[in-house]
């Protein structure tokens, strides 16, 4: 990679390698804001698999369900995640790791809020297993598109600092659970043949962050080091300094 330093009237290039590219970007404000990001797409993960486990208890009031059936309920978030996580790994080192963070997380809300709607359990459940499809694939490129933001010396760091976001959104889910789903509002919809109860609202809420999320991330580039990769070294050199601008 070619860098082209001016000082005074004199312009130097030098061949540099990639981690010095992103060494010499800094580490600042765009650093910083990308670790909180990458921290929510986590958590974003968490909240729409395990959020699910929260509603289990009130759901039978508007859905007539066995236990066995939510257990399933429960389980088919995982399965959905199982079943695409080798899917999703290809397609990040293919395709590129921002296409697909950003359309995952946008599809996985969409159909939160539409299994936020319907009144059919089974129904629930393949929605569910859906977003546990979508979901998977920014939960794991996330960890590489991050990483490849910074140099050897910064990554570990970043991804440490996104993980503490992504516990913390572990910490804070049952807070969240108990504070929608106990409420005790509810709204008639008779055009499809549901009551809106909080729990309902609850599948709406563990979303959002990850709509959050993919609405900021659409204002950050590619990873620099994957479009070195593919050949595309002026994109690449673009990437850093974008950031190196914001730092």
């Amino acid at each position: 990679m070619e860098v082209v330093e001016r000082k005074g009237s004199v312009t130097k290039s030098k061949g540099v390698s990639m981690d010095e590219a992103l060494a010499m970007a800094g580490f600042g404000p765009c650093n910083v804001v990308l670790i909180l990001v990458s921290g929510t797409v986590l958590a974003s993960f968490l909240l729409e698999i395990l959020g699910v486990s929260y509603i289990i208890p009130v759901i039978g009031q508007d859905l007539d369900v066995t236990t066995k059936e939510k257990g399933v309920l429960s389980a088919v978030g995982f399965a959905g995640v199982i079943v695409s996580s080798h899917l999703w790994g290809f397609l990040a080192d293919t395709h590129g790791r921002r296409k697909i963070i950003i359309p995952a997380l946008l599809i996985s809300f969409v159909i939160s809020v539409i299994s936020s709607f319907t009144a059919n359990f089974w129904v629930i459940v393949f929605l569910r297993f859906m977003v546990g499809f979508f979901v998977s694939g920014p939960s794991s490129a996330t960890y590489a598109y991050l990483g490849e933001f910074h140099n050897r010396k910064n990554a570990s760091r970043a991804i440490m600092g996104a993980s503490v976001v992504f516990g913390t959104g572990g910490i804070l889910l049952p807070g969240l659970a108990y504070i929608v789903i106990n409420q005790g509002w509810q709204l008639p919809i008779p055009l499809l043949g549901i009551i809106y109860r909080p729990w309902r609202l609850y599948f709406i809420v563990c979303s959002l962050p990850g709509l959050i999320s993919a609405l900021i991330l659409l204002r950050f580039p590619e990873s620099p080091k994957f479009t070195f990769s593919q050949g595309n070294t002026e994109q690449a050199i673009e990437a850093i300094q974008w950031v190196h601008r914001f730092n």
